[in-house]
């Protein structure tokens, strides 16, 4: 209590990025940081200069690792939904497979995130896939019938999800040769 700003603003400084007070409007301007959880459970702050989603090109499928366990505050989902649509929109034909395998929880405004993304990929011919959702998730997009519009892949490693999702794209490109071919005759 005997620091600037008494225990309260002592530990807003602790979890925000800044914490300013405007004496002129009497309010406080205030920037969280976000925390990442780390191997062996510890958690550090993020600042918000850090990507949400890290993406690396693997053949023909884009892989899109989310690296924060929960996407529940509009921070973060914000972020996430700017990221996204950058990336998608940047790309052109792209296949995209998110891996949530380090997600822990997220909001329902993910789930509009990935429906906007969704239908920018299908704009530019592409495919959006999903791997590494906790059975709780799961269980959401099922719910909300989102798995009939999203692509799950529940494979072990998201090695085995690529595969899986290289093989899709081969069949469907082998359907569409064999559809021009019998339109042709």
């Amino acid at each position: 209590p005997d620091r600037e700003g008494g225990r309260g603003v002592c530990l807003m400084r602790h979890y925000m990025e800044s914490v300013a007070y405007d004496p002129e409007t009497h309010c406080l301007q205030l920037v969280f940081r976000r925390p990442t959880q780390l191997e062996g459970g510890t958690t550090r702050t993020m600042s918000s200069k850090q990507p949400v989603i890290v993406f690396d090109k693997k053949g023909a499928i884009t892989i899109g690792s989310v690296g924060i366990p929960s996407l529940l505050d509009p921070l973060h989902v914000g972020e996430f939904g700017k990221q996204l649509l950058d990336h998608v929109s940047a790309s052109g034909r792209i296949f995209l497979l998110l891996d949530f395998a380090a997600v822990e929880y997220l909001s329902s405004a993910v789930l509009t995130e990935l429906l906007r993304a969704n239908r920018a990929v299908r704009e530019n011919q592409g495919r959006l896939c999903l791997w590494g959702l906790t059975p709780a998730i799961v269980e959401v997009f099922s719910i909300t019938n989102l798995d009939k519009v999203l692509t799950i892949y529940d494979t072990d490693t998201v090695e085995a999800a690529v595969k899986r999702f290289v093989r899709a794209i081969e069949v469907e490109a082998q359907e569409e040769s064999w559809e021009r071919f019998s339109v042709d005759d």
